[in-house]
């Protein structure tokens, strides 16, 4: 009996359709790695900014679980347990790590942390703006550095914000992120004065009865020049800078000056003076042209510790308390 031979079918392969599936793939995939380039590098408009970053810290403070009850005021910056609710991480990028190799800024400045405020409150027509140009400017972490927190001027800010809305002045505070500002319009370190200088503006646009505006910051000179003992109580001392390059700087010093003799009169060691800043390679206008009553404030240095920051805040509340109240 011979064989059958069954001859095999051929199956055809559509390649080509294939070919294009993959090509469609890979062509989707690499535009959807270039939108989303695009837009982490896009600036995005200051105004629409601000408010995707709001909304960012409002959430940010729901996942905390802050605790409405609990005030700042109440809340001791020396007790490392309850800060470290509060402590938030912040992403920098490495551009934004070019420290400002002017304005006696230290390359050996630690980056901290951001953190929202641990107690936001509606302040009713607030007169008093507080904030930081560069929030991460740290104080020697001390105790506080097995707990892994390094306190900073953001901290300070926030405990000065509660001492003059207990003294009567509606007070408000900066606790929008300035490094995402920076990241988010791809700007160096250097630009951080470009950066408050945008959320000053909103701040006033929003709360047109500020009158005060004060820049908090820390020197980096030794802590032999920035500390004082007062009644066997240590406490960081105050230099004011004003910045001579714009056209009304005399009414920023004439200010300086008045809060500096109030301050002298606490004791004559607690002030470093006011440092005029002008010439190549220094800013120079620090957002003074904004307003005759911004102020900006050195509070000790890199070696003084929180408690010696807030020993001096405690003065400088009654100080601005008086002089505040004297001029509205």
């Amino acid at each position: 009996m011979k064989k059958r031979f069954v001859s095999k079918k051929n199956i055809n392969v559509d390649y080509k359709g294939w070919l294009f599936k993959i090509v469609v793939t890979i062509t989707i995939v690499f535009l959807l790695i270039k939108l989303i380039g695009f837009l982490a590098k896009s600036n995005f408009s200051n105004n629409k900014y601000i408010y995707d970053m709001t909304v960012s810290n409002s959430l940010l403070l729901l996942v905390d679980g802050y605790d409405s009850y609990n005030k700042f005021i109440n809340l001791d910056l020396r007790d490392p347990r309850k800060l470290l609710k509060y402590s938030m991480n912040s992403i920098l990028s490495d551009e934004m790590l070019v420290f400002e190799e002017t304005d006696n800024y230290d390359e050996r400045d630690a980056i901290t942390e951001y953190f929202p405020d641990p107690n936001p409150i509606n302040v009713e027509l607030p007169l008093v703006y507080v904030f930081n140009t560069h929030q991460l400017e740290a104080y020697d972490s001390q105790n506080l550095s097995e707990y892994n927190i390094k306190p900073n001027v953001l901290m300070v800010s926030y405990y000065l914000k509660e001492k003059l809305n207990a003294n009567g002045l509606p007070t408000i505070v900066e606790d929008n992120d300035i490094s995402e500002v920076l990241r988010v319009n791809n700007w160096k370190y250097s630009y951080s004065y470009k950066a408050s200088r945008i959320l000053l503006e909103d701040a006033y646009k929003k709360n047109s009865s500020l009158k005060f505006f004060i820049d908090i910051h820390r020197d980096s000179a030794s802590y032999d020049k920035t500390t004082t003992i007062i009644d066997n109580k240590p406490y960081a001392r105050v230099l004011f800078v004003v910045g001579k390059k714009h056209k009304n700087y005399e009414h920023n010093l004439t200010v300086a000056n008045e809060l500096n003799e109030l301050i002298k009169k606490f004791n004559p060691n607690l002030s470093r003076g006011i440092s005029i800043k002008d010439g190549e390679g220094v800013n120079g206008i620090y957002n003074q042209d904004f307003s005759s009553n911004l102020i900006l404030l050195e509070i000790g240095g890199q070696y003084n510790s929180i408690n010696e920051a807030t020993n001096t805040i405690d003065v400088m509340a009654e100080v601005l308390k008086n002089y505040i109240k004297e001029k509205t």
